[in-house]
């Protein structure tokens, strides 16, 4: 019984564990930069389909983004999304203006944003996955969301140093989970995405700062999974690039500063013209009640 007790041994596999023969080859990755501004660069595999870039739609509103497809199509990653733009809060004073919820407001030098309440993390995740990351997949089922505190505690420490100043800022995060159906074929996916959100002075902003995740086979979720976590971890921001922003930043700072002291300006001359077109007028008044004449 000895030599039919090994083969048995010899034959034991872990339940769900892939073969050998199976197992996707380990692979290979070239770093690639943003396209658009060089503002940023990250490693994906080689052979993958791979776009986006930073967005610029205004001085102050940049977005990144990026879309990894591999070879079989079955693997699709993301990061960021140029097409959500930043968004203000309602307001009584907004609603007074006719800027009501959905309805695009715009403070000036080219920035747009929308109108909208604001949502936590886990909320914004759940809804793209069910409103974008999911289209033209059928049977679509959230099986899991959680919010991840612990990944922005850091974060909110800094933040929070700004409360004294009469701003309130924080970020929430949160993460879904989720099935779906393309072709025939079941695809898992997982995003995660973290919504940053800045109060004060009578405004509410917010805009997302975190949004990432994969769509894929079930048969490559261990794969897409891994791919995702050493694009993130090989993400460079570009110093030159942050650094050639920041100016552009106080750039727009200083002409949004010197615009309003040139209304101020304005506004103040014309109260002091009419005042002195006023004094003038109340002294000829007077010199003729009194008989006086100007001699020059």
């Amino acid at each position: 019984a000895e030599e039919t007790f090994a083969k048995i041994l010899q034959s034991f596999r872990i339940a769900g564990a892939p073969s050998q023969e199976k197992q996707e080859p380990a692979a290979s990755f070239i770093r690639w930069q943003d396209p658009r501004e060089n503002a940023f660069s990250l490693e994906v595999p080689t052979e993958w389909k791979v776009s986006g870039g930073l967005f610029r739609f205004a001085s102050v509103d940049t977005r990144s983004a990026i879309e990894a497809l591999s070879p079989d199509g079955k693997i699709r990653i993301t990061g960021g999304d140029p097409e959500i733009p930043p968004f203000t809060e309602p307001s009584p004073t907004l609603a007074m203006a006719g800027f009501r919820e959905g309805s695009w407001y715009s403070p000036g030098y080219g920035v747009n944003m929308m109108v909208r309440r604001y949502m936590p993390g886990t909320a914004f995740a759940q809804e793209y996955v069910m409103t974008k990351v999911t289209r033209g997949c059928s049977d679509v089922t959230v099986t899991e969301t959680r919010d991840r505190p612990d990944a922005v505690q850091a974060i909110n420490a800094i933040y929070a140093q700004y409360g004294a100043l009469g701003v309130a800022m924080r970020l929430s995060a949160g993460e879904a989970a989720f099935t779906c159906r393309k072709d025939g074929q079941l695809m898992q996916g997982y995003y995660f995405a973290g919504t940053q959100s800045t109060q004060g002075y009578g405004f509410g902003l917010w805009h997302v700062e975190l949004l990432f995740g994969y769509l894929a086979a079930s048969d490559k979720l261990a794969q897409a999974q891994s791919v995702l976590e050493h694009m993130l971890k090989t993400f460079q921001l570009n110093p030159q690039w942050a650094q050639m922003q920041q100016k552009i930043t106080a750039s727009t700072s200083q002409i949004v500063s010197r615009t309003h002291q040139e209304i101020s300006n304005i506004i103040s001359s014309s109260y002091w013209y009419r005042q002195g077109v006023m004094d003038e007028l109340s002294r000829r008044r007077s010199n003729v009640i009194l008989g006086v004449e100007d001699v020059i």
